[in-house]
């Protein structure tokens, strides 16, 4: 597999085990007393599910296609929550294509 395979698991298990913190918050708060960034937990968390987890049958994706799917998804943070990536593997595989940190140019939520 790729250099970042390892990292970005970490990376993407740690923020989904944050979302689901979260959620447990918005039950019990609701969710429009939730912060934008913990709401941003919540957007991750829905389309981790939808779209990385719940690979159809039908669906062929390759190692790097689900890596690359993986920073997408991980792109709408801002860069300091990244924090179990390197900086290098933020560069090469996360900043491609003029995505930002934080989501400014992410397309979480299209599909490709």
């Amino acid at each position: 597999t790729r250099e970042d395979h390892q990292n970005l698991a970490s990376q993407l298990y740690a923020l989904y085990a944050k979302a689901k913190r979260v959620e447990t918050l918005a039950s019990i708060i609701g969710e429009e007393d939730l912060t934008a960034h913990d709401r941003l937990y919540l957007k991750f968390s829905h389309e981790l599910e939808r779209r990385f987890i719940q690979q159809t049958p039908s669906e062929s994706r390759t190692i790097a296609g689900t890596l690359d799917l993986g920073w997408e998804l991980a792109m709408i943070f801002p860069e300091r929550d990244l924090t179990r990536v390197k900086p290098e593997q933020l560069r090469r595989h996360g900043l491609r294509k003029g995505a930002t940190a934080g989501g400014k140019t992410a397309i979480i939520g299209q599909q490709k």
